[in-house]
């Protein structure tokens, strides 16, 4: 009799690990579908003739991805004599963003307006400022030695959307790398293994 009930716990218990084996195969299935989804809405906005559709279509497009990696995102807002982009939230901080999508890469006068946004803020507050098609070397040499925001690139939302990291692993490389450094600028082709 001892036997038969072990039996039946031991398979009772195999059961229930099996079901939360299938739970987790599934969300993982869900996340890379809707991730896959992401990239193939990027691709078709880098396709786009109409840039400034594009840029408009592009604010949205980042909210879903902040969304799907549970960085409680808001989309633009307004405040007395500014526009913001967005914000989010990562590992406790929170962070304005600024998202260009433009032909040309940014300029310093840009990053300083940037800055300025980001300086009158909470005192713990942090920016991120996206541009997808990158930034001039002035505007990296700018912020490489004092910074209160990161930049992102258009490869870098790529590789996320690619699967080659996470979001939150690329954030926290490049938070560490600002704290490090001070640098604002670093890509995900400089990480080490990439």
């Amino acid at each position: 009799m001892d036997r038969q009930r072990v039996a039946h716990e031991q398979q009772a218990q195999f059961d229930d690990e099996l079901l939360t084996y299938r739970a987790v195969v599934e969300a993982q299935h869900g996340f890379e579908a809707k991730l896959t989804a992401l990239k193939e809405r990027f691709l078709e906005l880098e396709r786009m003739d109409n840039r400034q559709k594009a840029g408009r279509l592009f604010e949205p497009f980042l909210n879903d991805v902040f969304r799907l990696f549970d960085m409680e995102p808001r989309l633009s807002y307004s405040l007395e004599y500014e526009q913001i982009d967005g914000s989010l939230t990562f590992d406790t901080d929170d962070y304005i963003v600024e998202a260009k999508w433009w032909q040309e890469a940014i300029q310093p006068h840009h990053l300083y307006s940037f800055n300025e946004k980001v300086r009158r803020k909470g005192k713990n507050s942090l920016g991120i400022f996206i541009s997808v098609n990158g930034f001039t070397s002035g505007a990296r040499e700018a912020y490489r030695e004092s910074t209160p925001f990161l930049t992102m690139e258009g490869l870098d939302f790529f590789y996320v959307l690619d699967g080659r990291l996470t979001l939150d692993e690329l954030l926290r490389r490049k938070k560490r790398h600002a704290n490090e450094t001070g640098s604002c600028y670093f890509p995900a082709t400089m990480f080490p293994g990439e």
